[in-house]
């Protein structure tokens, strides 16, 4: 458990160095403002060998108003 929180504060910091230039004026920090309900899901759901598949979305150059999802 210790590693798997490791590596999300790891991928943390690592994306936190990230810069863009414009037309992007506002970056969300995902990791950063949802830590602690995002490292109590990993000490919950993060024991034990799985059989995974992650899924990703991103919401396209107009933001959660092209998707509705917040």
């Amino acid at each position: 458990m210790k590693e798997l929180i490791a590596s999300a504060e790891r991928l943390a910091e690592d994306l936190r160095e990230l810069e863009f230039s414009p037309p992007v004026a506002h970056v969300y920090r995902t990791l950063d403002y949802t830590w602690e309900a995002h490292r109590k899901y990993l000490q919950r759901f993060g024991k034990g060998k799985k059989q995974v598949v992650f899924l990703g979305m991103n919401p396209g150059p107009f933001g959660m108003a092209q998707t509705g999802v917040p």
